[in-house]
């Protein structure tokens, strides 16, 4: 296989998988979206991930969103506005629908 075709094979995949995390959140009443930051020796990463009740199995259900390089220092107003809020944009999370 082909690194091309393997890299169009992911990328089918990712937008596949993210469609259906979009629906199933976009479903849901209330959610919960949390971050987390995690650091090794030279690189930081930064994880959204998304928590909510699926009402018909009255079941915890969670998705991880993103998984990000985080460079700079890990301030809170860094941490919300550049990670955050683009991730909660991109999934089309709001005021309306997170339990703040």
């Amino acid at each position: 296989m082909s690194q091309c075709i393997l890299g169009s094979r992911i990328h089918d995949v990712y937008t596949t998988k993210t469609e259906l995390i979009k629906t199933e959140i976009a479903s849901q009443q209330a959610v919960c979206s949390t971050a987390d930051i995690w650091s090794t020796p030279k690189r930081s990463y930064m994880r959204v991930t998304c928590h909510w009740v699926d009402p018909q199995m009255l079941s915890c259900r969670s998705s991880a969103l993103a998984r990000r390089r985080f460079k700079g220092a890990h301030t809170y107003d860094r941490i919300a506005n550049y990670r955050v809020l683009y991730v909660n944009d991109e999934f089309n999370l709001d005021e309306t629908k997170l339990l703040l």
